[in-house]
């Protein structure tokens, strides 16, 4: 027979990041077939088997085609006993026959029991795709890891607690009823037994009415959890604001002004804005200007290198700044001096017909003679 702690171990849970790098975007119905069947793997681990099968029964209404799901289900009615049912799903995934191997196996198994009758197999047909997930399978069933599920803080395992207790006290109530599993009743009759099984179907209505109203919590505290997350990212740019605004008052412009291009493209809101607004448009002006001298010092020692990184910062802080002109050409100049007269033609170009009157034009347009006169 088939044992159902046995056949979990080659079921895990599926992983939608894993899913997807293979087969792009994932339908809805797909997506919600899958956390359907993660749900059902943790109801079966927990010995629930009876909401496991009324959650793989959607999941195979949404997904008719997650072979995977149904195997599964299978599984779980030859557990509770319903063998002509087990056999109906196997044979069904042996007639798609992407999974045909395993369901094959499960139906040779439930063969070999001595307490049922199984339908004869059905003619197996031509072999049709496993839309069920992906694409394209890499992993054998079973090994494949899809929706690491939402990474949920304390919230979220508070919430999984509490939805515990809510399924664990309506089992109790179904386990109790009269007729069922744990039950003192004894039908006497077929109109006491379809009284029983009514009462059944209204308590299993009412567990999947609270099943659906705990999936809406749940997905509120995921849009709390987001709302959080949103949250921490806006005070982690002010606190970029506050080093910016450090730095700033200790002349450190420069500093101020790399952390300040970082953040220049954030939402702040009212006040926050208003201050970046202040500090950018003070210090940008007076980092351009530190930038500058450094890098006008570097290329007088020689280090010609560290004055087109210096020089070149210039342009990022402030793009109108005042000697624009001038520090153009000294990063043609510095490139030149480096022989890489590539880079300096352009430089000299820039100045010359960006600032055509000026007198680093006038310098830029002899530079450029010097580079491109053959000797």
């Amino acid at each position: 027979m088939i044992n159902l702690k046995q056949e979990l171990e080659g079921y895990a849970p599926i992983n939608f990041k894993d899913v997807e790098k293979g087969a792009g975007d994932i339908p809805d119905n797909v997506k919600n077939s899958i956390v359907l069947y993660n749900k059902a793997l943790e109801s079966l681990k927990s010995g629930s088997e009876d909401i496991a099968i009324i959650e793989l029964k959607k999941a195979i209404s949404m997904n008719p085609d997650f072979l995977q799901a149904m195997n599964l289900l299978g599984i779980c009615y030859s557990y509770i006993k319903d063998y002509a049912k087990a056999a109906e799903i196997f044979q069904k995934v042996v007639d798609a026959e992407k999974n045909g191997v395993k369901a094959l196996n499960y139906l040779k198994l439930l063969e070999a029991g001595d307490d049922m009758t199984l339908p004869k197999p059905k003619a197996r047909k031509k072999s049709k795709p496993n839309m069920s997930v992906a694409k394209s399978e890499t992993k054998p069933e079973g090994d494949l890891s899809f929706l690491d599920a939402f990474k949920l803080r304390g919230k979220f395992d508070l919430f999984k607690y509490l939805a515990g207790m809510v399924i664990g006290v309506l089992l109790m109530v179904l386990i109790g009823l009269p007729g069922g599993p744990g039950g003192d009743g004894n039908a006497g009759s077929r109109d006491e037994a379809e009284r029983e099984q009514k009462l059944l179907s209204e308590k299993l209505a009412d567990y999947e009415l609270k099943y659906g109203e705990l999936e809406d919590k749940y997905k509120n505290l995921q849009k709390d959890l987001e709302t959080a997350n949103s949250s921490i990212d806006y005070y982690k740019l002010l606190i970029k604001l506050f080093e910016a605004e450090g730095m700033a008052s200790k002349k450190d412009y420069t500093g101020a002004a790399d952390v300040l291009v970082l953040i220049k493209d954030a939402d702040f809101k009212g006040e926050e804005k208003a201050r970046f607004e202040k500090l950018y448009n003070d210090v940008m002006p007076a980092a351009a200007n530190a930038a500058f001298q450094e890098g006008f010092r570097l290329y007088n020692s020689g280090q010609y290198q560290e004055a087109i990184d210096k020089l070149s910062k210039v342009q990022v802080y402030k793009q109108d700044f005042k000697n624009m002109d001038r520090v153009i050409y000294y990063i043609g100049r510095s490139y030149m001096a480096l022989n890489d007269s590539r880079n300096a033609l352009a430089a000299f170009q820039k100045v010359t017909s960006d600032y055509p009157e000026s007198a680093f034009a006038r310098y830029a347009r002899a530079r450029i003679r010097e580079l491109t006169q053959v000797p």
